[in-house]
């Protein structure tokens, strides 16, 4: 190493020394990583976009998104355009009449008994996507999940959300006053609460129906224990369904041994 005449704290290093030979080589590694990188999201990209047919092609390069992506070759956004393009169906007759028609869909999306969670929350996204693209806004479903979110929100500290979606009798305290942002995090609650009402009414009920039935009683002694974030309706699901299996496999040992009982008797 050598010392800058002009700042004697600073070294050079010697263009011979070992130090800087390694240096040199792991800087040609990373070049070399970097364009190997930059060469395999470029086929990426173009792996995606060449499996599609023409029309489907233009429909991709309509998008006034579509260039930036290309040039960038970033398969991410371009598969959020081919997702955006899919899922929006437009139906030729009446627009509102193909938010009804997804609506129906999503109340077909009923859990079988052989189904288990993951799957039908996966299956559920899916149809919840659908539905976003018809135009239809979870937190205006149904006023009574904004209120509910308000609430929520204002016990755990956020304090401009005062009121319900309706407000007072002079219309002050309501949704529709909310700033831009309070207003954001009640949406995003409400939507969570439309979502995980939804999946639990469409939850087997040969699963859940005891788990059910205690929430609803829970309702009528005034404690309101029904999940509100997805996050805390997955966790429900798996708990309550775990629960059931455990009934069920106990009343199954016992039925087990009556019959086993009854069978040895039968033959003395």
């Amino acid at each position: 190493m050598k010392t800058d005449s002009d700042d004697k704290k600073k070294e050079i290093m010697d263009r011979d020394c070992e130090d800087f030979i390694e240096y040199q080589i792991e800087i040609n590694k990373y070049v070399d990583r970097k364009n190997k990188l930059d060469d395999d999201i470029q086929q990426i990209f173009n792996i995606v976009y060449g499996q599609y047919i023409p029309g489907m092609q233009q429909k991709l390069e309509s998008d006034s998104e579509f260039k930036k992506i290309k040039d960038n070759a970033d398969s991410v956004e371009l598969l959020k355009i081919i997702e955006r393009i899919s899922y929006n169906y437009q139906p030729h007759e009446y627009t509102p009449l193909g938010a009804w028609d997804d609506l129906d869909k999503l109340g077909r999306t009923r859990q079988s008994d052989e189904m288990n969670e993951s799957e039908q929350f996966e299956k559920f996204k899916t149809v919840i996507k659908v539905y976003k693209v018809s135009g239809i806004d979870f937190p205006l479903l149904c006023t009574h999940t904004v209120d509910i979110s308000m609430r929520t929100l204002r016990e755990e500290g956020v304090n401009a959300c005062k009121g319900t979606y309706k407000g007072n009798t002079s219309g002050k305290e309501s949704y529709l006053n909310l700033n831009d942002v309070t207003k954001a995090l009640v949406n995003e609650r409400a939507e969570d609460i439309c979502i995980v009402t939804r999946l639990l009414s469409l939850a087997s009920n040969k699963k859940l129906v005891a788990s059910k039935q205690e929430l609803k009683n829970d309702l009528v002694k005034g404690k309101d224990n029904y999940p509100q974030t997805i996050t805390n309706m997955l966790n429900f699901l798996e708990k309550h369904y775990l629960a059931t299996q455990k009934v069920t496999s106990h009343v199954q040992k016992n039925q087990d041994r009556i019959h086993n009982q009854w069978i040895s008797e039968a033959k003395n």
